[in-house]
């Protein structure tokens, strides 16, 4: 075992003060902010708005997202070996979050007069600087939540109020970004964002700050540990691997459906009507959103009174039903019955995101038991390269197999065969995927008995 200097939880941190968890959630707003607009945005200004080609944008999103998770567990470890005196976490929370305001407001504020190539060149640039300023925000940022509290359930409420707060600011913004473009210049989209970007930039920061000011940091020496040597220890731990393998699964699964949701309208309930099938997904979104963030609290309150892994295996569970019933519950009888599926996803994803990410500070209790370092930065950037390879491999999944089934957005009606395919698939691939993750959550070993064992343990090696 390394001699790393003993970490410590700051003082009665088994009970994380209500403004501190207030603080830390509404980073998870700029979090998820930071997120969702370049994604909102791209398409409509730089493609529609300024001509630059749809698959040239599409490229470098990519590419930038490509360059955003690998430097994430490099992040991680610079966030954990760091030796700054105000701590490992909190001086790059607030200077990540003010770089990425900084870059969000140039990206859609472009110089005027360019042509298209430079409009790419100027989209591509503003991108990559824009995703590095969110990983040094963005890492150091859960690390600092994980490490909050060393008390199993109030971990779990920790990361209640960051997905309650983070959604309900999600829901209030995002849907709103684009429309307020439009209403500024009806014609042109680009012109909307020269306002509105900055705008959620100011927004980014100003939700920020107090996450990086107010929660108190674990005082903890550096990890001193090497990247490889960090990334060979988290590759042996199981119960992180199985926490990754089942954020991938979920994350695929949920890829696939909201990807097909629109063409299983198409093809099977609205005749090839792209509007009313864009109009009915809009509804299923609103109602995921809503019941999401009230999802999000009522699982944090069932995991204190169960257990994260009983609570996760049944949202999962929960999920994997719901889809195999899509088959017979999406009808052209009853289109609007479609919604349902809302009904299912909502507390299955709120399950997912709240704990698996609560989960992940007691992998990190693990792991010191093991290494004698705390190395939250590092597990934290390791689960988030497993969500963005989860949510791309699930992206590109189904487009190559919306090809495979038969779709084909020229004809004014699929034929029967691929539209049985399409609900089959539709039905099938995702409940198969979230069924996966329940098994991995079956074999997740770290429960709240275990959990009061690695604490005793911890504190006999600390003494």
């Amino acid at each position: 075992m390394n001699q790393t200097p003993k970490s410590t939880t700051p003082a009665g941190r088994s009970a994380v003060p209500l403004r501190e968890k207030i603080a830390y959630g509404l980073g998870g707003g700029s979090e998820i902010l930071m997120a969702n607009i370049i994604l909102k945005l791209a398409l409509p200004v730089y493609h529609l708005g300024l001509g630059v080609s749809a698959s040239v944008i599409g490229m470098i999103l990519m590419g930038s997202k490509i360059f955003d998770a690998v430097s994430d567990p490099v992040m991680g470890v610079i966030s954990d070996n760091s030796r700054l005196r105000w701590g490992r976490r909190k001086p790059f929370v607030l200077l990540g979050a003010a770089f990425t305001a900084l870059f969000c407001a140039a990206m859609w504020r472009m110089p005027s007069g360019l042509d298209v190539p430079m409009l790419t060149i100027y989209f591509s640039v503003a991108a990559i600087f824009y995703y590095a300023a969110y990983t040094v925000f963005y890492v150091p940022y859960n690390a600092l939540g994980y490490e909050m509290t060393d008390d199993y359930d109030e971990r779990t409420r920790v990361m209640t109020f960051k997905w309650g707060i983070g959604a309900t600011i999600s829901f209030l913004v995002i849907p709103a970004v684009l429309p307020l473009c439009y209403w500024i210049n009806p014609d042109n989209a680009a012109e909307g964002a020269r306002w509105i970007g900055p705008i959620v930039g100011l927004l980014i920061l100003v939700l920020a700050v107090p996450a990086a000011l107010l929660p108190r940091e674990r005082k903890a020496a550096p990890a001193s540990i090497p990247f490889f040597r960090a990334l060979a220890f988290t590759l042996r731990n199981r119960s992180m691997l199985l926490l990754c393998g089942m954020i991938v699964s979920s994350l695929v699964g949920m890829m696939l459906l909201v990807s097909w949701l629109i063409f299983l309208n198409m093809a099977y309930l609205q005749g090839m009507n792209q509007q009313a099938s864009a109009q009915m997904v809009f509804w299923g979104d609103i109602g995921f959103s809503i019941m999401n963030i009230g999802f999000v609290f009522v699982c944090g309150w069932l995991a204190t009174r169960f257990d994260k892994r009983t609570i996760l295996i049944a949202g999962l569970a929960w999920m994997c039903i719901g889809m195999l019933g899509s088959y017979f519950y999406i009808t052209p009888s009853l289109p609007y019955l479609q919604l349902m599926w809302t009904l299912f996803l909502a507390p299955g994803m709120a399950a997912v995101w709240v704990l698996s990410n609560s989960c992940i500070a007691d992998v990190c209790d693990e792991d010191e038991l093991r290494t004698g370092a705390r190395r939250e930065g590092f597990y934290g950037a390791v689960y988030s390269f497993s969500m963005k390879a989860g949510a791309g491999v699930g992206l590109g999944l189904a487009g190559i197999l919306l090809d495979a089934l038969g779709f084909d957005k020229a004809l004014a009606e699929q034929t029967p065969q691929t539209i049985n395919a399409l609900r089959l698939a539709f039905a099938g691939l995702p409940a198969l995927c979230f069924a996966v993750a329940a098994v991995l959550a079956v074999l997740y070993p770290i429960t709240r008995q275990r959990h009061h064992e690695i604490k005793q343990l911890l504190l006999k090696q600390n003494e």
